[in-house]
């Protein structure tokens, strides 16, 4: 994984990660998947795909998925990952999961999986 994040923070991951995935969305997950922190916009991840933004939303529309709703699952998965196997502040699992606020966080993750972060530990 230190290769891809080397190349992804390059601007040279969209053709590995072409070759990887057949699906438009197993290929944004897994570029949000390299930095759940971090901001993103679908502007930032086509061009790492070398797509337009235009195209991006229209094939991942083809797929019934949004790229906001990709973005929320790739951030659940990894806080839920991390509140499984750390003994880290949910504080910051919540920042390294791209959340400025734990309360916000908090209501996510209870509206996604049901049950508040503390219950999962």
């Amino acid at each position: 994984m230190g290769l891809l994040l080397a190349l992804y923070q390059a601007g040279y991951a969209g053709p590995l990660l072409n070759e990887r995935q057949q699906d438009l969305t197993g290929q944004v997950r897994q570029i949000i998947m390299l930095s759940p922190a971090e901001t993103w916009s679908v502007a930032k991840v086509a061009k790492m795909l070398f797509l337009g933004e235009s195209t991006l939303r229209r094939r991942l529309q083809q797929e019934s998925r949004s790229f906001r709703q990709i973005v929320e699952e790739v951030r659940m998965a990894y806080a839920l990952g991390q509140l499984q196997s750390t003994s880290r502040p949910i504080g910051e699992i919540a920042l390294n999961s791209g959340y400025l606020c734990g309360s916000r966080f908090t209501a996510r993750f209870r509206q996604h999986y049901g049950v508040l972060p503390k219950h999962v530990r």
